[in-house]
């Protein structure tokens, strides 16, 4: 067998298995108890993960490495390692920051190549010759790489994250997966699977109160402001540094608990299982349900103002942001609404999304949700997170995977700020990409090479001025950013190296993503013994259905 045939094979595996990997972990997200089958099957999980190891680890001998970029992209330049080393002056013009003509780079290769000459002149030239260019050109272009480090404001951001120092601690008194969490200045409140909230101290890195109440997974967490929990009755007489905290549950409730004593002051039945809420400084509650239902409750009263049928999947993110309430759903949906005389009012639905290029854009599972001013970025089971001009019904893709079979599970927008959770499903691993608001410019990525799938994630700032990312999912993590310190030496024989890395790939504008549906395998597709000729495109509708009825990561095994 040929070599490129070989490698064409090779790369048709390396898909097939990446296909069944994902397909297990969708099993591993069904909110219902798993058949014996199907147990069977994520059984399988490590041997795959195995066999692809095995695979790509040929792939990295082979000389056509190029073929398997996820993103289809061209040739590698100096910025084709994942690391800071080639980063330069020259990176506006290499990554298309910066946006040279056509003619400009050729007028640069004609200089700095000698072996690169005119063509010959035709038979009849030009009446008047021109003077040549490249001196002209190349001065303007060597002005622009004067000017870059001084005036361009993103690569600056990129130097000071790169000499800045990440710490790394662990909080792992949670007995399960950690499926949401808050957090605001000092206080960090976190949701789990294992049916408790527990409040932290970030300065002290200490748990204050243990929450226990709920008989089902706690799902989603709101902490209200001090102005508006000082507002509520509950804390009418309390000193200031009470607060209130919401949490719902698949237990068909959510609460309302004082952080500063752990008591549950309200505890309402909502006859739904509860997956996202939030609150507006009216005490108004909105919650969102498994089965696509939105609901708006009196704080105070617990009782019912409203009811819609939201969506035809179960509601997967909410945020709210001046006065406007932004939902998602399993079904690749996004609507915004109003509260208008105590009932939601849709403001907008993004059916037939169309991207900037004019492609219209593929509906996804949306597992994060983040809202910046009039945009909204969403992360679904893709490799871009979608910008959204809602306004305009404009999506603008930002790459958040270095492969297609990819999820961005968690997302927020904190300062000038946009932090991303990205997933690499070949090891099994999560790490963290920061870029710049407003258009997205990719900063950094946090990555230490032990965190397994991050689901949720929230953003502080410390006394001090440092940035805190607080990371949960089957680990609770928090990554201190520290801009100013210098690691003694002690401190760099600890870490074998800074958690801190810049990759190129995450640099380029976004692709598409794969059109082809992640359940596209059949059940023998998955039995590892089966003929590796096996078709790949046979339909799963009924794994199709229940994928769409899922909503939560692990919600059946861990």
């Amino acid at each position: 067998m040929s070599a490129p045939s070989m490698s064409i094979s090779l790369a048709r595996q390396i898909r097939k298995l990446r296909k069944k990997l994902r397909q297990i972990e969708n099993l591993e997200r069904l909110g219902r108890q798993l058949s014996e089958e199907e147990r069977l099957k994520i059984g399988k999980k490590s041997q795959f993960r195995e066999k692809l190891q095995e695979y790509l680890a040929q792939v990295s001998d082979d000389d056509d490495v190029g073929k398997f970029d996820s993103f289809n992209s061209p040739p590698e330049s100096s910025l084709g390692s994942d690391d800071w080393s080639t980063f330069t002056e020259t990176e506006a013009e290499i990554t298309g920051i910066t946006d040279p003509t056509n003619s400009d780079q050729e007028d640069i290769a004609m200089e700095t190549d000698p072996e690169v000459k005119p063509s010959p002149e035709k038979e009849n030239p030009p009446k008047k010759q021109e003077p040549p260019v490249v001196k002209h050109t190349s001065e303007k272009t060597a002005l622009k790489k004067k000017k870059w480090d001084v005036q361009d404001p993103i690569h600056s951001l990129r130097k000071k994250w790169k000499s800045s120092f990440c710490f790394i601690s662990e909080y792992p008194d949670h007995s399960d997966i950690v499926n949401d969490l808050v957090v605001d200045g000092r206080i960090l409140v976190t949701a789990s699977r294992d049916t408790t909230l527990k409040v932290w101290d970030l300065e002290e890195g200490r748990q204050l109160r243990n929450l226990g109440g709920h008989t089902g997974s706690v799902t989603t967490v709101f902490l209200l402001s001090e102005q508006a929990s000082q507002k509520s009755g509950y804390l009418a007489g309390k000193p200031l540094h009470h607060r209130l905290v919401i949490s719902g549950s698949t237990d068909c409730s959510f609460k309302i608990w004082n952080i500063a004593t752990g008591a549950i002051l309200n505890s309402v039945y909502t006859y739904n299982p509860i997956t996202r809420l939030v609150c507006n400084q009216k005490g108004l509650i909105v919650t969102g349900s498994d089965g696509g239902k939105m609901e708006i409750w009196d704080m105070e009263t617990g009782e019912n103002l409203h009811s819609v049928i939201a969506f035809e999947g179960a509601v997967t993110a909410m945020k709210i942001a001046d006065n406007h309430i932004y939902s998602t759903s399993s079904t690749g949906l996004l609507k915004v609404f109003q509260i208008r005389d105590n009932c939601l009012a849709c403001m907008y639905e993004s059916e037939n999304l169309r991207s900037v290029s004019g492609s219209l854009v593929t509906p996804r599972f949306i597992r994060s949700l983040a809202v910046f001013k009039q945009m909204v970025f969403y992360g679904d089971d893709a490799i871009n997170i979608k910008l959204l001009e809602w306004k305009r019904g404009i999506v603008k893709k930002i790459p958040n995977h270095t492969d297609e079979f990819a999820s961005t599970d968690a997302i927020c927008c904190f300062e000038d700020l946009l932090i991303a959770s990205s997933y690499d499903l070949d090891n099994g691993l999560g790490y963290i990409n920061i870029r710049s608001l407003p258009h997205g410019d990719y900063l950094a990525t946090l990555d230490d090479e032990d965190t397994e799938r991050i689901i949720c994630l929230g953003c502080a700032r410390t006394k001090s001025g440092n940035l805190v990312l607080v990371t949960g999912g089957l680990q609770l993590k928090v990554w201190e950013i520290d801009a100013v310190h210098s690691p003694s030496q002690e401190e760099e024989e600890e870490e074998d190296e800074n958690f801190l890395h810049f990759i190129s790939r995450l640099n380029r504008p976004g692709r598409d993503s794969d059109v082809e549906s992640d359940s596209d395998l059949s059940d023998s597709d998955l039995d590892p013994g089966m003929d590796d000729d096996v078709n790949e495109d046979e339909d799963l509708s009924s794994k199709k259905e229940e994928e769409k009825s899922s909503w939560l990561s692990y919600c059946a095994i861990l």
